[in-house]
């Protein structure tokens, strides 16, 4: 439809002011506030937010103590993709044009910064500050490398290396703490 090229987008008021600053502060980054507050007190008020780590850490354990596994799953993967849905529009009012390929290569940040934050890939263990602390550590990493005018390539590796030292680091945790625990 587009041959790969951006769409800009025409005067719009709304994607103006979410692609801009309110009292100096991005709109974006106001909005992640708010969502993260909100998930955080979905996350350890709701009985929804409960049912979520149960199905992560163990969903045949989930399913025997009465929680509908089916309609959690379902629920976070719709919840996952308006959450991406969310990010494209922000995404586009800041670069103020509709291209499909604006944020390739950013899924490798983000399975970095959560498992970096100490989210547990097998599911049932991490939390959103662990999450948020990822984010910053990733974030100041890959400006630093930036910084440092390292080739954009070796940032991937060092990503990678990331990432595999936190699972191991991720796996020890978890047998040290089975082991104490017996």
């Amino acid at each position: 439809m587009t041959n790969a090229l951006p769409v800009p987008i025409d005067e719009n008021e709304v994607l103006d002011w979410l692609g801009g600053q309110f009292l100096g502060v991005p709109v974006s980054a106001l909005i992640m506030i708010v969502l993260f507050a909100l998930f955080v007190f979905i996350s350890r008020k709701t009985a929804f937010g409960r049912s979520v780590f149960a199905v992560g850490g163990n969903a045949t354990a989930a399913q025997l103590c009465g929680i509908n596994v089916r309609r959690v799953r379902i629920l976070i993967f719709t919840l996952s993709g308006l959450l991406a849905a969310v990010t494209g529009i922000l995404l586009a009012a800041r670069l103020g044009s509709g291209n499909a390929g604006a944020a390739n290569g950013l899924e490798f940040d983000v399975i970095a910064a959560v498992v970096v934050g100490g989210t547990a890939l097998s599911g049932g263990r991490g939390s959103l500050f662990g999450t948020l602390l990822g984010v910053l550590v990733i974030t100041l990493i890959g400006n630093g490398l930036v910084l440092l005018g390292i080739n954009s390539f070796f940032q991937q590796v060092v990503r990678g290396v990331i990432i595999v030292v936190a699972v191991l680091a991720n796996i020890l945790l978890t047998q040290r703490s089975s082991k104490a625990k017996r």
